[in-house]
């Protein structure tokens, strides 16, 4: 009875040994994307970093953005130093300016020259970046309808995407520029909805806008897809008449 009662403390000494070899010596958790205000280079990234360890631990923190076609547009290396059990958050500002989807990855070592990993989990963070330009409205909201490839509504404001032109319902290609709208930006999604600033409405009271789809700017992906075709004669009358998509289209 003595032996077993000590071979179990012992089975529960080596599984504790073990667990705790497993054990990260520093986490990273509570990631989140904070909008501080309307310039994007003061939007941030905000995470936990914690020091699983009874001795001070000093390390490189490193943070990797790539964009949506997973080029790294920014990288940036932070030497930290926490005490035993010691947690702090961090607070990296994005040094980008450009609308879109984006992912962020912290990276953890004991050091450049030696660079063990010292956080073994996958810390990749995806989040959207997004914001207004101009002097039109601006705001957040969910798609209720999809009239057609070139006209949403949004909260129950009806939108007239800016500077495209897709087919209307009696001509060849209507459904499928819609179904196209409808599957990038789809009925209770949360999109970003930009007004034009030189054209706020058409004559039918709708307004005029560029609208992003979770990251995705959905009139110059209607361009790229060939489900419309650029409104040139609009091009000088609108704040997005500079843009890369608008004068790649003909702007």
């Amino acid at each position: 009875m003595h032996e077993e009662y000590l071979l179990l403390i012992l089975a529960v000494i080596s599984y504790q040994s073990y667990a705790y070899a497993l054990e990260e010596p520093v986490t990273v958790t509570d990631f989140d994307f904070l909008r501080l205000s309307d310039i994007n280079k003061n939007h941030v990234i905000q995470f936990s970093l914690t020091n699983n360890s009874g001795v001070e631990q000093s390390f490189v923190q490193i943070v990797q953005f790539k964009d949506s076609d997973n080029y790294t547009v920014y990288l940036d290396l932070v030497k930290v130093t926490l005490r035993p059990f010691q947690s702090i958050m961090v607070q990296q500002p994005l040094m980008f300016e450009i609308n879109g989807a984006y992912s962020a990855s912290i990276f953890v070592w004991s050091s450049i020259a030696d660079p063990v990993p010292l956080s073994y989990a996958n810390n990749t963070f995806r989040f959207n970046l997004l914001s207004c330009k101009g002097t039109g409205m601006c705001f957040e909201g969910s798609v209720t309808k999809i009239v057609d490839g070139d006209t949403l509504d949004v909260d129950g404001k009806r939108i007239r995407l800016a500077l495209v032109n897709t087919p209307e319902k009696d001509e060849i290609g209507y459904k499928e520029a819609k179904n196209f709208a409808a599957t990038l930006c789809s009925v209770g999604s949360s999109v970003l909805v930009d007004q034009d600033g030189m054209q706020l409405y058409d004559r039918y009271d709708r307004m005029v806008a560029v609208v992003y789809c979770d990251g995705t700017l959905l009139n110059a992906e209607l361009l790229f897809a060939n489900h419309a075709a650029i409104l040139k004669s609009f091009c000088k009358v609108s704040e997005f008449g500079n843009e890369d998509w608008a004068k790649r289209y003909g702007c």
